[in-house]
């Protein structure tokens, strides 16, 4: 499974404004506060905060955001995470 760190890692390299960085890493504590507080997977609300603006800052082609899916599919709800994103790719 992926870890934190490969998340942090993918969004650093995709992500050079610093500013969008700090809102990314805050709505990934944001995300595992409320996991926590409604029982969910904390790692998964987490990275999924942590990746949220990914897509739509990092001008990523549709194949290289498949790549970055397949990347995570091991986390076993990865299939329907990135499908809120779809819909800001142009």
């Amino acid at each position: 499974m992926p870890t934190r760190n490969d998340a942090y890692q993918l969004m650093t390299n995709h992500v050079k404004n610093e500013n969008l960085q700090k809102h990314m890493l805050s709505v990934e504590v944001a995300l595992r506060f409320y996991a926590r507080k409604y029982s969910e997977d904390e790692e998964l609300w987490a990275m999924t905060g942590l990746l949220h603006d990914l897509v739509t800052t990092s001008k990523l082609s549709m194949l290289s955001w498949r790549t970055m899916i397949s990347t995570l599919r091991p986390i076993p709800a990865a299939p329907y995470l990135p499908m809120p994103c779809m819909p800001a790719m142009r």
